[in-house]
């Protein structure tokens, strides 16, 4: 059976509302092969099996028979987010649950800023102008649980400290970070930014249309990603980009490597698209 036809019998199977997405793409990457002179058995060598796709890229409504994908459609919100951190290591969580939760072990919770009403939650540290050579706050550990929906827009700033969260699905993500390191599940947004000053960043996926990235001397490590029109720039970090399915990165570096399906496109490549 043609690999099309039993990608398109295999999103049926288990009903993925986003079956005519998921063909049209494998369809461009599959055009896209054989305009660069591969064979369609070597390109389909490069795909994932059918039933793998299905599972991992299908969407489904509602679960049916223990068929259902690992992404589930979720409710979107106009609700934006606002994280503002320094000297403090954060855990963010996306749950279930239909509240926001802070969890802090800090000693002085005075310097510290919720809130949360219909249009925003944000959590800062108000005291973030202490932090220096003479006077530097006392490290805290928070937990941060959010309710999973797809948000209107994201903000997370951090400074002295490491991150780890989990699947972050908004319209809109900035994620600017100085001497921080940071483990991510994933992020789902049309615009992605991410800056970082210092510190290393390991991300298990990403999928956005408008990304830009900019590294001065940390190190980003993106496992899987459907990545397209993306600025990356760095100085001395290394950014390395692996099973990409997207178009057009462009890249610029001083010493660093930008790395995309283990193709360097740091040195004088304006484009690129991946299979």
């Amino acid at each position: 059976m043609h690999f099309l036809d039993e990608l398109e019998e295999e999103l049926d199977e288990i009903g993925a509302v986003n079956k005519d997405e998921i063909i049209e793409r494998y369809k461009k990457r599959m055009r896209l092969g054989l305009e660069a002179g591969m064979s369609e058995k070597e390109i389909c060598k490069r795909f994932k099996k059918p039933r793998d796709i299905a599972k991992e890229e299908g969407i489904v409504l509602v679960n049916d028979d223990n068929k259902s994908p690992k992404n589930e459609k979720v409710e979107s919100v106009d609700k934006r987010i606002v994280i503002d951190l320094v000297g403090d290591d954060v855990e963010i969580e996306f749950t279930d649950d239909d509240k926001f939760v802070v969890e802090n072990d800090t000693k002085n919770p005075e310097n510290y800023e919720f809130i949360n009403n219909s249009s925003l939650f944000s959590y800062k540290d108000t005291k973030r102008i202490r932090i220096g050579f003479f006077k530097r706050k006392q490290s805290a550990k928070i937990l941060i649980k959010i309710p999973k929906a797809h948000y209107s827009d994201a903000t997370i700033k951090l400074m002295a400290g490491d991150l780890k969260m989990g699947f972050l699905d908004a319209s809109h993500v900035e994620l600017s970070v100085t001497s921080t390191d940071g483990v991510i599940s994933g992020i789902n947004s049309n615009v992605f930014k991410l800056k970082i000053v210092s510190g290393d960043f390991d991300f298990d996926f990403v999928k956005s249309s408008d990304m830009s990235l900019s590294t001065v001397s940390g190190d980003v490590n993106i496992k899987k990603s459907i990545i397209s029109n993306a600025e990356i720039s760095s100085v001395s970090g290394d950014v390395k980009i692996i099973d990409n399915e997207g178009d057009n990165l462009k890249a610029s570096s001083v010493s660093g490597v930008v790395e995309v399906n283990g193709v360097n496109i740091s040195k004088g490549i304006k484009g690129y698209f991946s299979l």
